[in-house]
């Protein structure tokens, strides 16, 4: 009898090493300026303030304690990859899904942000991972096949602050829809697998940054972040003013000298009040008695509730490919990423600053130009088409599992959004991370309306029901 490798595990290579591409094209993988906080807490094993220690043990077991750091890309690609091909699987035909497979993955890699985030050392990879993950599940949650859709949700929940509550939100809205239509509450076996993935990583980020001598937190800068938020919806100067200085905070005696934007509020050393008195521990208190009495007051409750409105429906236009990876920066002593490798990989820190991020030999230096415009172009003519669909009744026809799919896929897009731009700011690249769930969901329509066996499409002479 002859041996047949299947086809799903001779196409996962090559979609990894698709997904990998934009890495390979740069010549190193693409670095942020949080990477060098992720390699150095995960090489020194010490949990950061501002972040869970997970991604950072990510880079540090995977890097073999820095031997080089390619595996943990070369890591990324083949679980999205897994993720992509097993969605694929079973959101279609299975004959389908093997001839669209490569194409729809090639296409992914090169012009949304499945490609771009997947070759960063940074964790944002991981959330529409996690949403792939979930909706593995919800595909098929049967336990045999469920331990690994489980594991990449865990470790998606864990590895970023927001992506436990964007993940919940889109669990949470599923069993809820689920069991309207059902008028049955007990959740279903994909929802109690689901929740239980997430609360396995949140406790497992939990116990790292304990043992690495961060406590039982997964950071400890949340009060000042959230002030940081009201000082950019320009309501902090007004509360102070109100309270001031009968109130006794502390911050009372910044009203005057607030910085201008959140940013400097967190990090500069000359303008942030918190670090002018001491550090971010040293104003828990006083900071958090602030947020309360912000919070109790029903006049900057309602401001804050319409702040949120205002930056969800900004941050869900804000699509960039790549934001804050074309800049020379990054090559430059001082810079975050150069600082760390070069301390912990110092054997690739050469062929790191010939990377094209780093330096414009022969004037190849990465630019994305071409490749934004053509994911923009992507992106009007994915939301074109299923506005389009949805007006002419078409969505309706689909099965509910198939509505269901589509379904977390936007719902992904919201609650990102909701998520990042209610707690943090307006930040293109939180929103570019899942972007590309917009376009998969749009030719997942067109295969299921015009690709597939004629027994699968919806009818689409009949006219849809009023």
């Amino acid at each position: 009898m002859r041996f047949r490798i299947p086809r799903f595990w001779l196409l996962l290579p090559v979609a990894a090493l698709l997904l990998c591409g934009p890495a390979l094209y740069n010549g190193y993988p693409l670095v942020y300026a949080d990477t060098g906080t992720y390699l150095s807490s995960g090489m020194r094993w010490q949990a950061p303030e501002d972040r869970p220690l997970m991604y950072g043990g990510w880079i540090r077991v995977l890097s073999l304690h820095g031997a080089t750091l390619w595996p943990v890309i070369w890591a990324q690609g083949l679980i999205m990859a897994w993720l992509l091909l097993r969605f694929l699987r079973g959101a279609l035909d299975a004959q389908l899904a093997e001839r669209w497979a490569l194409p729809l993955t090639g296409l992914l890699a090169l012009a949304t942000g499945a490609g771009w985030y997947t070759s960063q050392l940074m964790p944002d990879w991981l959330l529409p991972a996690g949403v792939l993950a979930w909706l593995c599940l919800r595909l098929d949650p049967d336990w045999r096949r469920a331990a690994a859709p489980a594991l990449v949700l865990a470790l998606a929940a864990g590895a970023h602050l927001s992506h436990g509550l964007i993940l919940a939100g889109i669990l949470l809205a599923d069993w809820l829809a689920a069991a309207w239509a059902a008028r049955r509450w007990a959740p279903a076996r994909a929802h109690g697998i689901g929740f239980s993935a997430l609360a396995i990583g949140l406790a497992a980020a939990l116990s790292l940054n304990a043992a690495a001598g961060g406590g039982w937190r997964l950071a400890r800068w949340g009060h000042v972040v959230l002030l940081g938020r009201m000082l950019d919806a320009g309501m902090l100067k007004p509360f102070l003013d109100e309270r001031c200085p009968e109130a006794g905070y502390a911050l009372c005696g910044y009203r005057d000298a607030l910085p201008g934007s959140s940013r400097e509020f967190i990090w500069d050393p000359e303008r942030s009040p918190a670090l002018r008195a001491g550090g971010w521990q040293a104003v828990r208190q006083d900071y958090l008695h602030v947020l309360g009495d912000a919070l109790r007051s029903p006049r900057y409750l309602l401001w804050m509730a319409g702040e949120a409105l205002r930056s969800t429906a900004s941050q869900l236009l804000q699509n960039p490919l790549g934001e804050g990876l074309e800049t020379d920066w990054y090559g430059s002593p001082g810079s975050p990423p150069w600082e760390a490798i070069r301390r912990y990989v110092p054997h690739e820190h050469p062929v790191f600053l010939n990377a094209r991020q780093q330096t414009d030999i022969w004037n190849q230096r990465l630019n994305l130009g071409w490749l934004q415009t053509l994911h923009s172009l992507l992106l009007a003519a994915s939301a074109g088409w299923l506005c389009y669909q949805l007006g002419a009744g078409r969505l309706r026809q689909l099965p509910p599992a198939r509505r269901r799919i589509l379904a977390g896929l936007l719902a992904a897009l919201l609650a990102n959004a909701a998520v990042t731009a209610t707690l943090a700011n307006v930040y293109g690249r939180l929103q570019g991370r899942v972007s590309w769930l917009l376009i998969l969901a749009a030719l997942l329509t067109a295969a299921w309306m015009y690709a597939e066996p004629g027994k699968n499409r919806p009818d689409l002479s009949r006219t849809p029901p009023e």
